[in-house]
């Protein structure tokens, strides 16, 4: 069984099965990563009005917990290690790391991470926006 199955069970974008041939990590975000990826995904997927949702309207993180259960440990402990990079970073442009930061300055983070000369970053902004925008859309509520 190699198919990816997203469905809505429970109210949020549930259930991930996928048969790995035993490949598969139990991996969880811990409080602290749930805390970045919250904001993380706020600052990707924020409301476009006042009617639209955001990503902190719906339960992402257990989405990506979801994710990365299927992933191989390795795979995980990379995308668990670029939360913590997208975190860490604004220290050294800000002061203050992303989590404590505003929802426009997160955005306005993002947003130097997409146009930055630095290829590393513009692959890391649009590797988490790959990882949560079908997450995101799968919610029945969006």
């Amino acid at each position: 069984m190699g198919a990816l199955q997203l469905a809505g069970q429970g109210g949020r974008c549930g259930t991930i099965a996928q048969n790995r041939g035993g490949a598969m990590g139990q991996a969880k975000l811990s409080r602290r990563e749930h805390k970045i990826a919250e904001a993380v995904f706020d600052a990707i997927l924020p409301p476009v009005d006042e009617m639209s949702l955001s990503a902190s309207d719906v339960d992402m993180a257990s989405f990506i917990d979801d994710v990365i259960a299927t992933y191989p440990p390795t795979l995980a402990i990379g995308i668990k290690a670029l939360l913590h990079l997208v975190n860490i970073s604004a220290i050294f442009t800000t002061g203050w790391q992303f989590t404590a930061l505003s929802r426009d300055a997160r955005e306005k983070r993002f947003e130097k991470w997409y146009t930055s000369r630095i290829y590393l970053l513009r692959q890391a902004a649009v590797t988490i926006k790959t990882l949560s925008t079908p997450g995101f859309l799968g919610f029945p509520e969006v």
